[in-house]
């Protein structure tokens, strides 16, 4: 009995680790070089861009008081894609980023910024007022130099775990 239920677990994670519904699959990340992006006053880290998901997701950390103790908090905020323009082959050359900048676009022209964003609620934030948009400007370097710039409206927070201590 022990074993089936060892050997149902195993099937169990493997069936989760294929879906893509589940895990963000590491060969289409394409990590941001350090920046200094922020969000709501806390610096992002980890920041990617996911090819196959058409998102960029970064990650930030905070503790807060709770209970009569702290709690250690790691979110994840994730940027959908809204349009992009991009002269990178991803699936013909080996790319890296070298470089990325933030900029904010309105009927005026372009902006930039560090800030990705405003907090409008717990689970999502928004852009500025009057700005119509935002990019991600990404320069790639490898077999080849190319650019891609990663446009999006709006993110989205989610809780990846948390720590009492």
């Amino acid at each position: 009995m022990k074993f089936l239920q060892i050997l149902l677990s195993i099937i169990f994670l493997c069936t989760l680790q294929r879906s893509r519904n589940f895990f963000v699959k590491a060969n289409d990340d394409y990590f941001f070089p350090e920046n200094s992006l922020t969000y709501n006053g806390y610096i992002l880290r980890d920041c990617r861009y996911n090819l196959s998901r058409k998102a960029v997701y970064c990650e930030y950390y905070f503790t807060k008081k709770a209970d009569g103790g702290r709690v250690k908090m790691h979110k994840r905020i994730k940027f959908p894609q809204s349009e992009v323009v991009s002269d990178c082959q991803f699936d013909k050359y080996k790319l890296r980023m070298n470089s990325i900048r933030l900029e904010f676009i309105d009927k005026n022209g372009q902006s930039k910024s560090n800030s990705v964003c405003q907090l409008k609620s717990d689970s999502q934030c928004v852009l500025p007022a009057g700005k119509t948009k935002a990019n991600f400007i990404m320069k790639f370097t490898g077999d080849r130099s190319c650019t891609t710039k990663f446009y999006y409206n709006y993110g989205s927070t989610s809780l990846v775990s948390y720590e009492y201590y």
